[in-house]
């Protein structure tokens, strides 16, 4: 395998790269919940995101802990051609969260991709969500009658209301098994930055309050002028019917441009995938890979 040749001023995703980087994503619409701005500052101290910018092309890798450096697909006009001209597989470049389109334009340029299904997004109909009408939310709209008489307290969130949702996801932290230290310490860090920024961010989110004490949030971003993507979400399970309502009220808040709403990935993970799916999603963003070659 052949060594991975040094692009021009590649540097840390920064919160003042924000305008610049905005630029590319409104241009060219993503519907992966990886590509966006808040998604790669959010989670920069444990990616290590790194940027510049290739004849009118965004591009942009990341390096986890102990891990290989991997690129995401350049953003802008010929993605394919960048990928095929500047950054081959065959020189060492690995890349993920490729979506459909692009990957049959590389599949026609010879290259071998991989679908990566535990990575696949959920996406789901704001407007099925934000009314609950219909057989199929019966079971949810009978949880969120269940969680009534805890006397919910909706709030919105923003930036001074940090501790009180790190106080939440610590607590949900406790009652869970996690699949790894390092993931769960991931996402306290990424909801740190989260609320410290909140505003700058231009993050949306709800929390409810239960006898004055903050018990669940959501959280997220616009990711094109059609799809929220839902980035956090927690909540105490002592609360029967208290995920829903969170997700209903959530969802509520978000504006009525926006119709669809990606959740992420279930990451393999079988509780995860049977929390996702029993929201009906419309359909799932497949996402596919490029190893090195």
């Amino acid at each position: 395998m052949l060594m991975q040749p040094p692009l021009p001023s590649m540097r840390p995703v920064r919160l003042e790269d924000r305008a610049a980087l905005q630029r590319y994503f409104e241009t060219y619409p993503q519907r992966v919940c990886e590509m966006c701005f808040s998604q790669m500052f959010l989670w920069g101290e444990s990616r290590n995101h790194l940027f510049t910018e290739v004849e009118g092309h965004l591009v942009i890798c990341f390096q986890k802990r102990n891990e290989t450096r991997k690129w995401y697909p350049p953003i802008g006009p010929e993605p394919e051609r960048i990928i095929r001209d500047l950054l081959p597989p065959s020189r060492g470049y690995i890349f993920l969260y490729i979506d459909e389109p692009l990957a049959q334009k590389l599949q026609g340029l010879g290259l071998t991709l991989k679908e990566e299904p535990t990575r696949f997004d959920y996406v789901y109909s704001l407007e099925g969500l934000r009314t609950l009408v219909g057989s199929k939310y019966a079971s949810k709209r009978n949880l969120i009658k269940k969680c009534l008489p805890f006397d919910p307290d909706v709030v919105p969130l923003n930036g001074l209301l940090h501790e009180e949702c790190v106080s939440v996801l610590d607590r949900w932290m406790e009652s869970e098994e996690r699949p790894g230290m390092n993931s769960a310490l991931d996402e306290i860090s990424s909801l740190h930055l989260a609320m410290k920024n909140f505003e700058a961010l231009k993050l949306l989110g709800v929390g409810i309050r239960i006898k004055g004490r903050l018990e669940a949030f959501a959280i997220g971003n616009a990711l094109n002028p059609t799809m929220f993507l839902e980035q956090f979400e927690h909540a105490n399970k002592a609360f029967i019917g208290l995920y829903p309502l969170v997700l209903h009220e959530f969802v509520k808040a978000v504006p009525l441009q926006y119709t669809e709403l990606n959740r992420e990935e279930d990451l393999g993970i079988p509780g995860l995938r049977t929390a996702k799916e029993c929201w009906h999603p419309l359909y799932l963003v497949k996402k596919y890979s490029i190893a090195a070659s």
